[in-house]
């Protein structure tokens, strides 16, 4: 089982919004391994508590008062590096490798290859590590293709998993 969820765009609506309550409960539903960890990462200057701090304050009202909470936060380090870089990132994470990783992409099409890349240098896309890729692939079908044919030399397919948006209406 995969102990480390490496989050990129950890500052966002997305993961505020979404991410984190979701992993909040399944934590309150002892549903993640006990030794399981969150690599939050974001350009932000915060240091990890910081960054804590300031995601208690934009979970979702309803979700701050959770008795996981407190749990949640502690399971969180945060690493501030810029995304559009794969140079940076590699030397960022490294005091990850060895961890067995899920690295989500909640971010803009535009930095997936960056950061793809810069996983592949700090050597935290080998086996048995996954990647997942949130949000529409590219701006059009062309952008797509070439976004998903960078990704190869990265790490092969059957451990990319992509996310959608729902087409359906709120």
């Amino acid at each position: 089982m995969h102990d480390t969820l490496l989050l990129f765009g950890a500052t966002g609506d997305l993961a505020a919004r979404q991410l984190f309550p979701s992993l909040l409960h399944l934590l309150r539903d002892r549903l993640l391994p006990a030794e399981f960890r969150i690599i939050a990462v974001a350009r932000q200057a915060f240091d990890s508590e910081g960054f804590r701090a300031w995601l208690g304050e934009h979970l979702p009202a309803d979700e701050r008062n959770e008795e996981a909470l407190p749990e949640l936060l502690q399971c969180i380090d945060y690493i501030p590096v810029d995304l559009s870089d794969p140079a940076a990132i590699a030397p960022a994470l490294a005091g990850i490798v060895g961890r067995r990783c899920v690295s989500y992409l909640a971010t803009p099409p535009y930095l997936f290859v960056p950061i793809a890349q810069g996983l592949k240098r700090a050597g935290l896309l080998e086996e048995p590590s996954r990647l997942v890729l949130e949000k529409p692939i590219g701006s059009d079908l062309e952008s797509a293709r070439a976004i998903n044919a960078a990704l190869k030399p990265c790490l092969s397919e059957n451990r990319i998993s992509r996310i959608y948006p729902s087409l359906r209406k709120a």
